[in-house]
C-alpha cells in the first residue's frame, strides 16, 4: 500500500479521535466511581443533575462501544446501578 498524504491525514485523524475518546472515557469512568452516597442521592433527586449524569453515562457507553473497550463496558454495568 502506498502511503499518501491523504492516507496519513486520515490515519492521524482517526488516531487522534480514538485517543480523545479513550482519555475522556477513562476520565469520566474514574470520576463517576468516586461519587459518594450523598452525591449519588443528590443526582437521583435533582432532575437537571440526573439529566447531566445520563448524558455523561451515555457518552461513556457510546464511546466504549465505538472503541470496543471490554473492561469499560463491564464497569458501565456497575455505574448504571447508581
Amino acid at each position: 500500500m502506498n502511503i499518501t498524504t491523504e492516507n496519513l491525514k486520515d490515519y492521524t485523524k482517526k488516531l487522534t479521535d480514538r485517543t480523545i475518546l479513550t482519555e475522556y472515557n477513562i476520565s469520566f469512568f474514574k470520576f463517576l466511581n468516586t461519587l459518594d452516597d450523598s452525591t449519588k442521592h443528590l443526582i437521583k433527586n435533582s432532575k437537571q443533575l440526573n439529566q447531566m449524569y445520563d448524558l455523561f453515562l451515555d457518552f461513556i457507553i457510546d464511546s466504549s462501544q465505538h472503541l470496543d473497550i471490554e473492561e469499560a463496558k463491564e464497569n458501565i454495568k456497575e455505574l448504571d446501578t447508581i
